[in-house]
């Protein structure tokens, strides 16, 4: 029988009174496994179970993900939040030619002599461009403006030798405006990073709505996508706030507009520098923190009649979830005695969003795949007057090659559908971008249509098509400021050699042109 020793557990030669590697004593426990032994491969087993049981646990909570808020949630919180861009654009410098042409040849002979010469250096707050129009190889008209420090430029050589500066604080102050304030405004601008946050920030405050008692799902069920035809097996979240929730969401959305400062600076600067006055119904004189603490104040004082309002139309939302995407979503209401909603359907064919009016699809922009790199958007609207329309978009491209404009090269093809009457027909727009026959990048803009030839005069002239072609190069452009003498305008009588200059251009540039 074999021995071991009864401190180590090494295994004794017959005969050993001694254990070679501790020197313990044999003693008369030959052929027993020793204690120390029992112990290791008790604790070792307990230990290797312990592992085996947070293993499974770990695969069980894998499997079944987080619970259905977190997942909802989570998931939502993806699918709505815009990506940024993987490369931001802070300097763009290019040179770039545009030229026009016609299908008939005679006609070409005299649309192939007008070009445009366009030069554009742009980097953070300073700008410089200058267009040439050409006519034959002769400029008929160059303007060229800067921007720099506050600094406007305008340079016509054809009509003054001058190249004439504005200073935009000092005009912006003759109209009565503080252009301090608006600088400081304009400092304040959000980058993508900060405007993503302050999406996320106003998204969170619907999405905490969501709770164990508003949210029921049922695993693994069957359903149809209505407007894709396919078929799916899913998790199925069904939510439906309560009262109190939604009101607590809108007193929640008055707190947040009132303190968070960011948004109301990035709101003025949005509003100032992108939308015009008209537009709003606003002007940038008008107090802006008045106008939302009086949003502030109305979302408070009406907070439970709107979250009342909302539970009383039915308000619910229903999606399909599957390996952690949105396969169908429907975000529904009852008004005017039927539902309508909101759905958003992704399958294999692709994915599509659309406005649902008791059951009938009156508007839905669609996305069909052929492949990763081609397909076609649908943009359809129901239509009163001229019965359904829809707009198209079909594109062939390679991602992996792109303009300095930032544009796949490929094939894209626009064209409309009508009930109607098509205007298919009538009009077709395409645009090819690929490499220029010298480097850089040609795009091409062909117009054909009988429609569109008949509105602009060229049908009756035998043109069928019409085409632009815009080449950009992958250099940094040349241009340079005006090597002129600058002058300062303070007034508009400053103006008056640019202005004589230009009503004479005028008339000249109009002499040649009609007798082309």
């Amino acid at each position: 029988m074999d021995r071991f020793c009864p401190n180590c557990g090494t295994r004794l030669e017959e005969g050993t009174g001694k254990c070679p590697f501790c020197g313990t004593p044999a003693g008369l426990g030959g052929g027993k496994t020793p204690q120390n032994t029992k112990k290791f491969f008790a604790i070792g087993g307990g230990v290797l179970a312990a592992l085996a049981v947070v293993f499974l646990l770990v695969r069980m909570f894998s499997a079944a993900g987080a619970s259905p808020v977190e997942e909802f949630v989570q998931v939502h919180r993806e699918a709505l939040t815009p990506a940024l861009p993987e490369r931001q654009i802070e300097e763009f410098s290019t040179d770039m030619h545009l030229s026009m042409g016609v299908d008939n040849a005679f006609l070409n002979a005299y649309f192939r002599q007008i070009s445009a010469n366009w030069k554009l250096d742009a980097s953070g707050q300073r700008i410089n461009t200058l267009i040439d129009l050409v006519w034959s190889g002769a400029t008929l008209i160059t303007a060229q403006f800067t921007y720099e420090d506050g600094q406007l430029g305008l340079y016509i050589p054809e009509a003054s030798e001058k190249y004439y500066l504005f200073d935009l604080e000092e005009w912006y102050e003759k109209d009565g405006a503080d252009f301090a304030q608006l600088e400081a405004l304009r400092a304040s601008g959000l980058s993508l990073e900060e405007w993503q946050k302050l999406w996320r920030t106003y998204l969170d405050i619907f999405l905490e709505m969501v709770n164990e008692q508003n949210l029921t799902m049922e695993p693994g069920k069957s359903v149809r996508l209505p407007q894709l035809g396919e078929s799916v097996r899913a998790d199925c979240y069904t939510f439906r706030p309560s009262e109190r929730d939604v009101e607590e969401m809108f007193r929640r959305l008055a707190s947040e507009l009132e303190e968070n400062q960011e948004l109301r600076d990035a709101m003025r600067v949005f509003w100032e520098e992108y939308y015009p006055a008209v537009v709003l119904g606003i002007s940038y004189d008008e107090d802006l923190d008045e106008y939302l603490d009086d949003m502030v104040e109305e979302l408070r004082e009406n907070a439970r009649e709107m979250a009342r309002e909302v539970v009383d139309d039915g308000f619910y939302t229903q999606v399909y979830i599957r390996d952690g995407r949105i396969c169908y979503e429907r975000i529904a209401w009852e008004d005017d005695g039927g539902e309508k909603a909101f759905g958003f359907e992704s399958g294999k064919s692709g994915m599509i969003f659309y406005l649902d009016d008791d059951g009938e699809c009156v508007v839905a922009l669609q996305h069909e795949k052929a492949d990763k790199n081609s397909g076609r958007w649908i943009l359809f609207a129901q239509d009163d007057w001229s019965g359904d329309v829809s707009l198209q978009v079909e594109y062939e491209i390679d991602p992996a090659q792109k303009s300095i404009l930032q544009i796949p090269y490929g094939t894209y093809v626009l064209s409309m559908h009508s009930a109607e009457y098509t205007w298919e027909n009538e009009m077709e727009m395409m645009l090819t971008v690929g490499p220029g026959e010298n480097g850089g990048s040609d795009h091409t803009l062909t117009l054909t249509g009988q429609g569109l030839m008949e509105e602009s005069g060229l049908y009756n002239m035998g043109v069928e098509e019409l085409f632009f072609t815009l080449h950009t190069t992958d250099q940094p452009s040349q241009i340079a400021a005006p090597d002129v003498s600058a002058v300062q305008v303070h007034e508009e009588e400053d103006l008056l050699e640019l202005v004589e200059g230009l009503d004479q251009l005028v008339y000249l540039l109009s002499g040649q042109l009609s007798g082309i």
